[in-house]
């Protein structure tokens, strides 16, 4: 199509990351066909919202996706804030405002993009944290691997860690990152296990659960881990199908490997009584709370990184944070969203710190809202450990705007 005229704009409708097993049920990747288009619907009914048993449902796993592979996501937001908000903040556009005529909530969401539309277009992702979604993994193993891949990264969405989805296929160049994340990603081939190893070699930090690299890329078991020199801690005997994410979870075993750091925790363990699997092992929103052992990944990570993290978040486990930044404009800009804007109708004093080795010399930093009137101008402190402000109050969905000198 783009042959013939490449201005062309190519959508297509698999639905997002929704915990169903795609390669099972449908027999699609998205990989092997979102870098040949521009857009992508999802129907999936993940609303956004707060569960009153604290589940965080979202749609950010199929935002981060479509960002993975320079895409748009298209999902049904009409008239919802919090829905428009994550929108905004993870999609960085408002892709589909749906029903005629619109309804006052979603024009006024449009109004704010369209006012500040240059904060926008052509941000960047700000993340240094890569969670890896294992194809064959998921793909044999869906019941256990993707519920793996669901709760750590629940862990990491409700800690407010920036994080983006990598594939297979982005393992051959780690470069951008300082931690990579395998959630019980057990198939690994050979070349992907060496890039790993490299990775780690030249500095990196690796973050591993469960029986990642026990398997190649074909579920044949290896007759050794095959990221035994990293994860000493592993132990290589499933038995009775190993420890499992549904099992009790044990200290984290730290490695020191050359220049890098490998953190190992044998399960990502389920808070509370496991939901029976739906038909082809779904792991749907009924499974997505934060997994009891979230502050031990969530330490993990931050140690594998060096507590280099480019921001850190206070607040409440509904209050979401999604920073990015933005060349053209010589801006960083975080995101937060309220997820529970429902009950609670503002989050009041969330401090935001910018580690020193991140930080540079800050001219001013603004806090916009569709909530709010106008701008607010927000005092920052700086010390050795880094920069330092509170926003005051995060309604529905606040950005914050950090203008570098």
């Amino acid at each position: 199509a783009r042959s013939m005229n490449p201005e062309v704009a190519i959508e297509v409708n698999p639905h997002g990351i929704t915990g169903q097993n795609r390669a099972w049920a449908a027999g699609l990747d998205h990989t092997q066909f979102l870098h040949w288009t521009d857009a992508f619907w999802t129907e999936e009914p993940n609303v956004p919202h707060l569960e009153p048993d604290g589940r965080l449902v979202s749609r950010i796993r199929s935002y981060k996706l479509a960002r993975a592979f320079h895409n748009i996501l298209l999902s049904g937001v009409a008239g919802n804030p919090v829905a428009l908000a994550e929108d905004l903040a993870f999609n960085q556009t408002i892709a589909y405002a749906g029903e005629d005529p619109l309804r006052p909530e979603t024009l006024r969401f449009l109004d704010f993009y369209r006012q500040h539309r240059n904060l926008y277009q052509g941000a960047e992702d700000d993340a240094t944290v890569a969670v890896l979604r294992s194809y064959p993994s998921i793909a044999y193993d869906n019941a256990h691997a993707q519920l793996a891949a669901v709760l750590v990264e629940q862990a990491l969405i409700q800690a407010r860690v920036p994080f983006r989805l990598i594939f297979d296929e982005h393992l051959a160049n780690l470069s951008r990152y300082k931690v990579l994340i395998l959630p019980g990603s057990e198939c690994l081939s050979d070349t992907q296990i060496a890039a790993i190893q490299d990775f780690v070699a030249k500095g990196g930090g690796l973050v591993a659960t469960g029986d990642s690299g026990l398997y190649d890329d074909w579920y044949r078991r290896r007759l050794a881990p095959g990221l035994r020199q990293l994860l000493p801690g592993q132990q290589g005997g499933r038995g009775g199908r190993g420890r499992r994410a549904e099992t009790e979870a044990s200290p984290t075993v730290q490695t020191e490997y050359q220049q890098g750091r490998a953190a190992y925790i044998s399960s990502v363990e389920f808070d509370g009584p496991l939901p029976d699997a739906a038909p082809y092992f779904a792991i749907q929103n009924r499974f997505w709370k934060n997994p009891k052992n979230a502050s031990q990944i969530v330490d993990a990570v931050r140690w594998a990184s060096r507590n280099s993290l480019p921001v850190s978040v206070s607040g409440p486990a509904y209050l979401v944070a999604n920073p990015v930044h933005q060349s053209r404009e010589r801006c960083s800009i975080l995101h937060l969203v309220n997820y529970d804007n429902a009950n609670v109708p503002a989050i009041s004093g969330v401090d935001v710190s910018i580690p020193a080795a991140e930080s540079r010399k800050l001219s001013k930093v603004t806090v916009l809202s569709p909530d709010a009137q106008g701008e607010a101008v927000l005092t920052v402190a700086t010390d050795a450990s880094g920069t330092h402000f509170q926003v005051p109050q995060v309604r529905t969905y606040s950005v914050v705007v950090l203008q570098w000198q």
